[in-house]
């Protein structure tokens, strides 16, 4: 799938639907947040619990952990907000979720 990819917008679509699809997966129920201009991409809700995710797409290490970049970071309004990273590899793969 990620061979068809083009730009960047396509590649963040597929991202959050990597996290919604291993949420649901969780039991969540899940809502994407339609042109991401929020500071949410994701919503999960599961036993009364109201979770928010910022998914971001994340190069990995050898043994499959984020690379340390500075655009992996939650902005200080997300972070007051309760909003949580959300890490998906270019491969597909959940790399680390929640806060």
């Amino acid at each position: 799938m990620k061979e068809c990819l083009k730009g960047r917008a396509e590649l963040g679509v597929y991202g959050e639907l990597i996290a919604a699809t291993f949420l649901q997966r969780l039991g969540y129920q899940v809502f994407l947040s339609v042109g991401s201009h929020g500071p949410a991409d994701v919503v999960a809700r599961r036993n009364g619990k109201t979770r928010a995710f910022d998914v971001k797409i994340c190069r990995t290490t050898v043994t499959g952990k984020a690379r340390k970049d500075k655009s992996l970071q939650l902005t200080k309004e997300q972070k007051r907000d309760g909003v949580e990273l959300f890490l998906v590899s270019k491969e597909g793969e959940v790399v680390a979720w929640g806060s």
